[in-house]
């Protein structure tokens, strides 16, 4: 489906760009919620890591299908944080997700391939730590500042 979509886009006057996660958005989706994983997280830090590592090798799996088929620009859009502050503490955030963003990352680098990272919410705690692994811009939902009156 890749191949057929990017297929005809290829030498057009057009930025080919695809959308994935680098594991949190999955993993918790997967495990049944937020609060499950990262209640996991504290009281199963290895089952949890090990679990999160395990979504995300499907995540660049598909990631790496994706640049393969030509995709020139990757969007990561995985969600960190709400109105207030990040879901986890930097801590869990540089233990748990940053390596497997820096992963996607390094993929990516050796293709070329620039990185876009799309969080809603307070992401200032943990956005010096996506900066340090190389995202190349940051995307944010207007409608986030409809709702985060601050």
């Amino acid at each position: 489906m890749v191949k057929k979509t990017v297929k005809p886009l290829k030498g057009k006057d057009v930025a080919i760009m695809a959308q994935d996660h680098s594991g949190w958005h999955m993993a918790f989706q997967v495990r049944g919620g937020i609060d499950k994983l990262l209640i996991d997280m504290y009281r199963r830090p290895q089952l949890a890591e090990s679990f999160i590592r395990r979504v995300a090798d499907i995540c660049i799996g598909m990631i790496k299908l994706m640049m393969d088929c030509g995709v020139e620009v990757l969007f990561i859009t995985d969600d960190y944080a709400d109105c207030h502050s990040p879901f986890m503490s930097p801590e869990f955030f540089r233990r748990f997700e940053l390596p497997n963003i820096k992963r996607v990352i390094d993929l990516a680098e050796k293709k070329g391939i620039p990185i876009l990272k799309h969080s809603d919410g307070n992401i200032y705690p943990i956005l010096d730590y996506m900066v340090e692994a190389g995202i190349g811009g940051i995307h944010r939902s207007n409608l986030e500042r409809w709702i985060c009156k601050t």
